[in-house]
């Protein structure tokens, strides 16, 4: 276990819409430690994935300065309880609350493996049940992952139409059949998405906005929760 100083601040990071969550905290040297676990399997516990970050950098989680989290789009279960974690931190501790998308994470971490060329708009779609899409555009500029429109829930076809020759499509892999006609009809790319890792959030790259507590609120996948209009997380 490293030493930390008494006074030491640390930051946290969380994200929990895919089908694993990730954890991760930096302390003020910059040494980062990151845990992760199956959303699915019952290993994914918030509380004890921190508890293990935080003990990696010798802290205790009263140091916890600053939270960051992924707002979604996601898992209904993974975000509620991810994100109600981070509001308990902000509120009850006086942690500094940030928060972005699951989008531009994942369009980071693509950008980042070079998966991706950065002079190329990005499209990052993903299911949003109900015959709908989720869709979102970013762009690189200037070093920073900038997020141009959405994510927005939209009717497939619709969502389909949207998409432009040229554009590089970011989606999970289920979504490959779908997608692929129209890429190839576009003469766009297809890439298929990876687990997030919440280290992304340390990433310069990375424009988390800092929020109250009771301003942050889930993008769910299910459609209803998305589609313009709508009100509610």
């Amino acid at each position: 276990m490293s030493e930390l100083r008494p006074d030491a601040a640390v930051e946290l990071a969380i994200t929990s819409s895919g089908t694993r969550v990730s954890v991760a905290a930096r302390d003020q040297d910059g040494r980062v430690a990151a845990q992760s676990a199956p959303a699915a399997r019952g290993e994914a516990d918030v509380a004890s994935l921190v508890a293990r970050v935080v003990a990696e950098l010798g802290a205790q989680p009263a140091q916890v300065a600053a939270i960051a989290v992924d707002r979604g789009p996601g898992s209904y279960t993974g975000l509620r309880v991810a994100l109600t974690f981070a509001r308990t931190i902000a509120a009850f501790r006086g942690a500094r609350l940030r928060a972005c998308t699951s989008v531009e994470l994942h369009a980071a971490g693509a950008w980042r493996a070079a998966r991706v060329p950065t002079d190329k708009a990005l499209r990052v779609c993903f299911d949003a049940r109900r015959g709908h899409l989720h869709v979102a555009k970013l762009v690189w500029r200037d070093g920073r992952v900038l997020l141009a429109s959405g994510p927005e829930a939209m009717p497939t076809a619709a969502a389909l139409e949207a998409l432009e020759a040229g554009d590089e499509i970011l989606a999970d892999a289920s979504l490959a059949e779908l997608l692929r006609p129209r890429c190839a009809a576009l003469g766009a790319e297809f890439h298929a998405t990876q687990d997030l890792d919440a280290r992304l959030f340390f990433d310069p790259a990375v424009e988390a906005l800092e929020l109250e507590p009771q301003a942050l609120e889930p993008l769910y996948l299910l459609a209803t929760y998305a589609e313009p209009g709508a009100t509610g997380a």
